[in-house]
């Protein structure tokens, strides 16, 4: 079974099953490396262990799926060796029946940068473009969410989900697709609330990424877009020459009037900047669920505020426009 039918027979088991033909596109792109490690995943997710979860809690700092009083010392050990074959786990953190998955991202301190500024998810259709692990869509349906979709066409981080909702058998109006979103056939006007966090600045085309959105949401509805960006006193537009922070693909860094100006070329009004913050390695490092390079490693050694390339260090800003 190639990861496309694998991931049709998951939605199949889902409150979004009527969703197949948005979700799962009639040819998938198969990334080489990725279907050749999908058996090695699959065989983690089957090797999990059976538990008995007696509480989740969705809507706090650290998602918490089961007790430590679930299972036993054994049979935790045995989920962490396993979990640990997912790695790296690059957004969270997490507790499974008392195991602390800390993840490379702390990405509760974004969430609360954010969430205050956001309506009411009771009965929303939410859609997180760039989802990684599923964090983010966790804590939507915690707060209500009626549907939370996440699309990444990184296969590993829709495998680390999957392990996650193993474990959370009575959650069923969540799913990731492991695709592009620009291959999937989303419906115009489906969507309540669109997240965009992290992507911007990775694609040729941001004005194309804005428009798609602007497509796909109802009317009156919202974009939640966070992005690199640059003081304007630097540039408008900056254009790194080669890596950024050591990040392939970095296509541009706007400026918060740049990113103003392209939600309002895209069909978005009452843009406003809700947050800006420099990212600071208490919220990205390397942990023992990832543990390759991470922030501390990409700025310059002498001086934080410059990245190891000489480039002002990384400061991001979450938008919030409507749909016209």
């Amino acid at each position: 079974m190639n990861y496309a039918s694998y991931f049709a027979s998951v939605l199949a088991n889902t409150d979004l099953h009527s969703w197949s033909d948005y979700l799962l596109p009639k040819e998938a792109e198969l990334d080489g490396v990725q279907q050749g490690n999908f058996d090695t995943w699959l065989q983690v997710l089957e090797r999990l262990p059976s538990i008995n979860t007696t509480f989740s809690q969705l809507n706090k700092s650290q998602i918490i799926i089961g007790s430590s009083q679930d299972c036993d010392e054994e049979k935790r050990n045995y989920l962490e060796k396993e979990l640990k074959k997912l790695q790296p786990w690059r957004k969270g953190p997490f507790n499974l029946f008392g195991i602390d998955v800390d993840s490379e991202w702390r990405s509760n301190m974004k969430w609360d940068r954010v969430a205050p500024h956001l309506p009411s998810f009771k009965d929303k259709c939410v859609l997180d473009i760039g989802c990684n692990n599923g964090y983010y869509l966790l804590r939507m349906v915690g707060c209500g969410a009626r549907y939370a979709v996440g699309v990444d066409k990184t296969l590993l981080y829709a495998m680390q989900f999957l392990a996650l909702k193993h474990f959370l058998k009575d959650i069923n109006n969540v799913f990731i697709s492991p695709f592009s979103v620009e291959n999937l056939r989303l419906q115009k006007n489906q969507f309540d609330m669109v997240f965009s966090m992290g992507v911007l600045y990775h694609h040729r085309d941001p004005i194309g990424h804005l428009k798609y959105i602007e497509n796909i949401l109802r009317e009156s509805g919202l974009i939640v877009l966070e992005t690199l960006i640059v003081d304007e006193t630097f540039s408008e537009l900056f254009i790194p020459k080669d890596r950024y922070a050591c990040m392939k693909n970095v296509r541009h860094i706007p400026s918060c009037t740049q990113v103003t100006a392209w939600l309002e070329e895209s069909g978005f009004c009452e843009a406003i900047c809700v947050d800006k913050t420099k990212t600071t390695i208490e919220e990205q490092r390397a942990t023992n669920w990832m543990t390759y390079k991470s922030l501390p490693d990409f700025l310059d050694k002498e001086n934080s505020n410059y990245t190891i390339e000489g480039y002002p260090a990384p400061q991001r800003a979450i938008f919030l426009a409507f749909k016209v």
